[in-house]
């Protein structure tokens, strides 16, 4: 697989005004062929347990979007970050989280405040957590994200690009393990299709971080 700024390594070694053209070209043409796989899938509705992953960033403008996992993991190599998404059946999706720069304590009362039960995950810079007792559909998802205030950078122009939530399950690239199951906080019956995708996402972070770390 060709890298995106052949021949060079990296784009910082190409000339600069062929760097720029390079990479405003593939940015444009990275968001087209969202938008466009964003629509086939809408209309297709291809097996969700096949293309639960997508696949980007790196050292150049990058996006694969709703791969399988034998496919995506051959992008690791070429230091780029695959993340879970959050499609389940019926075009329904598991409320999956990204929070920066929060506590524990603080995360906790806003999951009590939503109820149900959630499985949690400590990174570098904060928490991701999956609930595990409801679904919702892709607005209601949008609004959540939108109220939490989650990712106030950008987190809410990914769902609104990509048609969906996503977690990273890969390590950063150039970097060591940063992923670490925390626990389990609340209560409620625990729905067999989130079990089956938390299960999922709990076989990769032990794959790419190693075993989760005491609470």
């Amino acid at each position: 697989m060709p890298r995106t700024c052949a021949p060079y390594r990296y784009p910082w070694q190409m000339p600069f005004f062929q760097w720029q053209a390079r990479f405003l070209l593939s940015y444009w043409a990275s968001l087209l062929r969202v938008f466009t796989k964003r629509a086939v899938f809408f209309v297709t509705c291809p097996p969700v347990k096949n293309h639960r992953f997508d696949v980007n960033g790196g050292t150049s403008v990058y996006d694969l979007i709703r791969i399988d996992l034998d496919e995506a993991l051959r992008h690791l190599a070429w230091e780029k970050r695959l993340n879970l998404t959050s499609h389940l059946e019926n075009r329904r999706h598991a409320i999956m989280l990204d929070w920066d720069g929060i506590t524990r304590d603080k995360l906790e009362d806003w999951l009590r405040q939503q109820g149900g039960r959630w499985h949690i995950y400590q990174t570098e810079r904060g928490f991701h957590f999956i609930g595990s007792t409801r679904t919702v559909r892709y607005l209601e998802l949008v609004r959540i994200i939108q109220h939490g205030h989650f990712q106030p950078r950008g987190g809410l122009n990914v769902v609104l690009i990509y048609g969906h939530g996503s977690v990273r399950v890969s390590r950063k690239e150039f970097g060591g393990p940063d992923i670490f199951k925390a626990g389990v906080f609340g209560e409620g019956e625990e729905l067999p299709e989130l079990v089956e995708l938390i299960a999922l996402h709990d076989q990769l972070i032990e794959r790419f971080h190693g075993p989760s770390r005491p609470a």
